[in-house]
């Protein structure tokens, strides 16, 4: 048996015929909750975008602009997915000046706390020019168009990604029911900063009505996130828009 045969052996991309049935087995992970758990960013692959760059740590093979993707599998979705939105809140992200050498220095639940956090900051830290930034945070479960089964995603709205959010907070406050009670349909779309250069935004469509197990677990993420017990991941890709450079019209 050659090596790769020995690999494949080893190793499927498909359910093997044992676990057909058992997916839904969680022994091992009794005593794993939300609370031991951060939860995953969706972001847009950008042409600046680390995770293109083969020579950088957070490269994904196959990345392209456009793209939707996990922050913490590196999985990659393609150009859209299907959400159930569970929860809504504002927070203010400090991030450095780009062309100071950027970096991300916090995420705080007002503007009062930020900057005190920004003052706080030592010589180096300041150098960058560390801003403020006003940040819609979604939180809810991205699906699986074939299984239907999800998994908990954060979604961080800034700048010209703030009028997609508002736009989508409309949507959703006019129907009825919940706000974790319709599937929604997010993608990606081109826009042009205030110079012209070509970048990627959200978009969405509403698409229908969860299963009640989907549900009932974006149900949970509203809970967590309205108790302030939501763990979300703070890695950010190193691409943000820049205040000056981009054009927020409302």
């Amino acid at each position: 048996m050659t090596k790769e045969n020995k690999e494949l052996a080893v190793v499927s991309t498909q359910v093997p015929d044992y676990l057909k049935g058992k997916l839904e087995d969680k022994r091992g992970n009794e005593n794993v909750s939300m609370d031991e758990m951060t939860v995953p960013r969706l972001e847009i692959v950008q042409s600046l975008s680390a995770c293109r760059k083969k020579t950088d740590s957070e490269y994904i093979e196959g990345a392209d602009e456009g793209m939707l993707y996990n922050n913490v599998t590196r999985q990659l979705y393609g150009e859209d997915v299907h959400i159930v939105f569970g929860g809504f809140e504002v927070k203010y992200l400090v991030w450095g000046d780009r062309k100071k050498g950027g970096g991300f220095f916090g995420a705080y639940d007002s503007l009062d706390a930020a900057n005190t956090a920004i003052d706080a900051l030592g010589e180096e830290a300041t150098a960058k020019g560390p801003e403020a930034q006003k940040t819609h945070q979604h939180y809810g479960f991205i699906l699986d168009k074939k299984t239907g089964l999800g998994q908990p995603i954060s979604i961080s709205m800034a700048k010209t990604k703030e009028k997609v959010s508002r736009r989508l907070n409309s949507v959703i406050s006019m129907q009825r029911g919940a706000r974790f009670s319709r599937v929604f349909r997010l993608f990606t779309v081109q826009e042009q900063n205030g110079r012209g250069d070509a970048y990627y935004n959200y978009s969405f469509d509403p698409v229908g009505y969860p299963s009640e197990k989907i549900y009932l677990e974006a149900e949970k993420i509203y809970n967590m996130s309205k108790a302030g017990d939501l763990k979300v991941n703070e890695d950010f890709d190193d691409v943000h828009e820049d205040t000056k450079e981009v054009k927020t019209e409302y």
